[in-house]
Formats: C-alpha cells, sequence, structure tokens
C-alpha cells in the first residue's frame, strides 16, 4: 500500500512540474518532502522470506494385477449305459431291463393299445430299487421331479405317452424303502425313428441328474 502511495506522489510530481513548468528547486522541494514521507512511513520493499513450498511429487501408482478369468467347470460328459445296466439316479438305481418297437400294447383278452396312424410305441421295462428311509413314487403323477423321454438320432425329442388305465405303468407306482419295482414307460414315436437305423437313447432325469440307455 506504501509503495502505491509513493508511486502517486511521483507522478503527480511529475505531471505538476511538466504543465507548470516549475523550477528545479520547487522540484528539489517536492522531492526531499517525499523522502521524509518515506522515512516517516518506515517504507520498505516487499521481501520473501520464506522459501515457496517444492511441488509435492505424485505418488507412482503401481500397474493393477490383470485378473485372470475364472476357469468355467466343464462337466463331464454322461456315460451311455447299456441294456441290463444300472445306475445309481439321486435315492434310487435304475436298470433298464428290455424294450421293443411294437404298434399294439396287449392289457387284457383281446383289449390293448394301437398306436396312431404314421407311429409306434417304444415300451421299455425298467426296475427301480428305492434306497430311501421311506416309501416313494419313482415318477409320481402329481408333482412329478423325474421324467423321461426318447432321443432320436440325437436330434428328435419324443415325451412319453400316458395309456388310460394300464396299471403296468411305472408312473405313480409306489415302492418300499429298500424294495424294487418294475414296470414299463411308453413313448409314441414316428415311423421313421422307429424303423431306421438312427440311434435312440432312453432318457431319465430331473433338473439335477441324468442317466441314459442305449437302446439301439
Amino acid at each position: 500500500m506504501k509503495g502505491i502511495i509513493y508511486t502517486f506522489l511521483f507522478a503527480v510530481l511529475a505531471v505538476v512540474l511538466v504543465g507548470c513548468g516549475n523550477s528545479a528547486s520547487e522540484y528539489e522541494s517536492v522531492t526531499i518532502a517525499l523522502e521524509e514521507y518515506e522515512q516517516e512511513a518506515d517504507y520498505k520493499p516487499i521481501e520473501q522470506t520464506e522459501p515457496l513450498p517444492e511441488p509435492t511429487p505424485e505418488p507412482v501408482r503401481e500397474p493393477e494385477p490383470t485378473l485372470e478369468p475364472t476357469p468355467i467347470p466343464i462337466p463331464e460328459p454322461v456315460p451311455i449305459l447299456a441294456i441290463g445296466d444300472t445306475a445309481e439316479f439321486g435315492n434310487w438305481e435304475v436298470t433298464l431291463d428290455s424294450f421293443r418297437i411294437t404298434d399294439w400294447i396287449q392289457t387284457t383278452g383281446n383289449r390293448g393299445f394301437e398306436a396312431d396312424s404314421g407311429n409306434q410305441f417304444i415300451y421299455a421295462v425298467v426296475t427301480v430299487t428305492n434306497l430311501d428311509t421311506e416309501p416313494r413314487r419313482f415318477m409320481p403323477r402329481i408333482l412329478a421331479d423325474v421324467d423321461s423321454v426318447i432321443i432320436y438320432d440325437d436330434t428328435f425329442t419324443f415325451t412319453r405317452t400316458r395309456l388310460l388305465g394300464y396299471r403296468d405303468e411305472l408312473e405313480d407306482m409306489l415302492t418300499n424303502p429298500l424294495t424294487s419295482s418294475t414296470g414299463s414307460i411308453v413313448f409314441s414315436v414316428a415311423d421313421r425313428a422307429a424303423e431306421s437305423d438312427g440311434s435312440l437313447i432312453l432318457r431319465i432325469h430331473t433338473n439335477r441328474e441324468e442317466i441314459l440307455f442305449s437302446l439301439r
């Protein structure tokens, strides 16, 4: 602030001297007055007493480690079993006893079920053993967890066919603990699937596991 005042007075002096043409003595007296003012005001130029702080260096960031992708486990292939083989399936043991392809399933006397035109039946005989501690139904009719299909030529899927009133079906058959039950599972498939040389697989499955039997 003092420096500003000093500069201002000196500028006024210069203007006055130039504009009015004052003598050297008047200029000298004004200069002396300014010097006295400077001494009374104890004018001192601003000096830098403390060094400027050095800039803080930025920390060196180490590169983040590259995350390796978590490998996705590859499930082991399900073995394909043959007729007569037995496999554990949850709390059951399952054996495919036999199968046949036919267009007629006889019940009693001359009564039976005939396949629709262009279709034939696959009649599979399966034995299940209950390994649980309570009586269970392997393929309950209500709230079924276990189901089965026929897969033809690794591509085409045929679901089960329910024969109304047929008592030999495995579906809904009650089996006591450590006891076996034998029944049939029936499928209606197209003539092409029944008569060709393509593969036929019986797949028994839940949402968690499956077993495969090769029929052909």
